[in-house]
């Protein structure tokens, strides 16, 4: 996270973080690595984050419906990792609102992160009297780019999509060329986001470490340290647990690097608009934006 707070534009350092809460910043810096390490497994048992559930519909009800209703695909088949919860719910996510719209769904199969071959999944798709025109994958690295290129392997070539765990280029080496891959995220980290914000700090970021972010999940870390910042602004310059939670839970749509929102359930926007992006060719450039009409939420969740 360090080398995120040092590449932040001047202005969003000047106008997101206050005196007052300056001195969070090196404690920040010095548990960088536990804080990847929870947000892992935050990710595995959502339970201890808000509603992490939301997170893996927001996304997932987004590409069930630019699917839909941009590409005009009908047909789906959906193809599940379902070792984390995140991804499970991710799945609900678009099945739900891929049928609301009107969308038929195939088939669906499911596998482990861990399982070295697909071939069976892969089978069923082949099997199938009518060809799906897209399959929504839900997986993690490195299981998702195995699962990928074992699919083009095979001779799958229809538009896949899913999550952001496909963004930044760090695993193509290992399905080169790879093409039709759609996939929503917080932004573009290549040059072409419609906000010049996003493409300033991408440069600065490119030119201290001499390469682009990893993914575009790095500008989480700078809004979360906006949004910490500000709610220490809120609460006179206390970092009590407490009364930062009740100065968070009164952000409605907070103009941070990223737009956020917070309640006493859910931690993220459930209408966050986001950015779909493409992979043709191996390389990855930005589509459209895309704000959902609808997130559906598990029932009990």
């Amino acid at each position: 996270m360090s080398e995120i707070l040092e590449a932040a534009p001047a202005f969003d350092v000047a106008a997101g973080v206050p005196a007052q809460a300056e001195h969070v910043l090196p404690s920040v810096r010095a548990v960088t690595a536990e804080m990847v390490q929870l947000r892992r497994h935050l990710h595995a048992h959502p339970e201890l984050a808000y509603e992490e559930h939301a997170t893996s519909e927001l996304v997932a009800s987004r590409l069930a419906e630019w699917g839909y209703e941009e590409k005009g695909f009908k047909t789906a088949y959906l193809l599940v990792d379902d070792t984390l919860e995140f991804t499970k719910q991710s799945a609900y996510g678009f099945k739900t609102r891929w049928e609301e719209l009107g969308g038929k769904l195939l088939g669906e199969d499911t596998f482990k992160q861990e399982d070295q071959s697909v071939a069976s999944q892969i089978n069923k798709i082949k099997s199938l009297s009518e060809e799906p025109e897209a399959v929504y994958l839900t997986s993690y690295m490195p299981g998702q780019a195995s699962v990928i290129k074992q699919m083009r392997a095979a001779g799958l070539n229809m538009p896949i999509l899913s999550e952001e765990d496909v963004d930044g280029d760090y695993w193509k080496e290992a399905v080169p060329n790879v093409s039709d891959v759609y996939y929503a995220t917080y932004a573009s980290i290549y040059g072409d986001d419609p906000d010049e914000q996003i493409n300033e700090m991408v440069e600065r970021f490119e030119a201290k470490e001499g390469k682009l972010p990893e993914t575009s999940a790095f500008l989480t870390g700078y809004a979360l340290v906006q949004a910490v910042a500000k709610a220490v602004e809120g609460t006179g310059g206390s970092t009590d647990g407490t009364e930062l939670q009740e100065q968070l839970e009164t952000f409605e749509e907070e103009p941070l690097l990223l737009t956020t929102s917070f309640d006493d359930k859910y931690h993220i926007t459930l209408n966050r608009e986001l950015r779909i992006m493409q992979i043709q060719d191996g390389k990855t450039s930005f589509v459209e934006t895309w704000t959902p009409k609808v997130t559906p939420i598990p029932p009990g969740a």
